[in-house]
């Protein structure tokens, strides 16, 4: 639960961080040797992340405005 804008801050930079790491595994592939299941698996949780902080900082947003 974001409170505060830094807290705010703090996770619009992770969800930065995500979408790029997502952006990279999704390019690249499963390493040799890799399970692409475990690969694909491993997207599929970042995803689940990103989504969970993306309500998150949209909740803050609407709350925010609802108080201003």
């Amino acid at each position: 639960m974001i409170r505060s804008q830094t807290d705010y801050n703090m996770t619009k930079s992770r969800a930065d961080r995500l979408r790029a790491a997502i952006q990279r595994a999704v390019g690249s592939g499963p390493a040799r040797g890799e399970d692409p299941q475990l690969h694909a698996a491993g997207i599929d949780g970042m995803r689940r992340q990103l989504d969970e902080l993306e309500t998150q900082m949209r909740e803050y947003d609407r709350d925010r405005k609802r108080n201003s």
